[in-house]
């Protein structure tokens, strides 16, 4: 039973990685674009709150359906420091705007992103556990 969960979570992780790598690259993209382009439709919506909290969806998303998973089973305390911290950072970014948010926002996925590589790690680890 804990081997199939344990797989199950790479294309978890994977998707979290992704997410959380899109997130980082609209905070570092958007003010070289908004240079570029000016203030046109599709900089002003990718600006907007919601777009920002649309963003946050998969990646919270992943985190939930992922780490606590792989934790159960390897109990390994700094994969919930890890997940629990980008979180938190992320979660704060929301009280801020421009540097403050962007450094918040970047700090806080990156963590996320850590988490689900040590995600990824540990389940590997446990299958060539099990299996070998």
């Amino acid at each position: 039973m804990e081997h199939a969960i344990i797989k199950q979570q790479s294309i978890k992780d994977k998707l979290g990685i992704f997410f959380s790598g899109v997130c980082i690259a609209h905070c570092l993209v958007m003010p070289f674009l908004a240079i570029v382009l000016g203030s046109n439709v599709l900089v002003s919506a990718l600006s907007e709150e919601w777009f920002h909290t649309l963003l946050l969806l998969p990646i919270f998303s992943m985190l939930i359906y992922s780490v606590p998973q792989v934790w159960l089973v390897t109990r390994n305390p700094w994969l919930l420091v890890l997940a629990i911290s980008g979180v938190a950072l992320l979660s704060c970014s929301r009280m801020f705007h421009g540097i403050g948010e962007t450094f918040l926002t970047v700090a806080g996925s990156s963590l996320v992103i850590a988490a689900h590589h040590l995600s990824l790690k540990l389940r590997r680890s446990v299958l060539e556990q099990t299996v070998g």
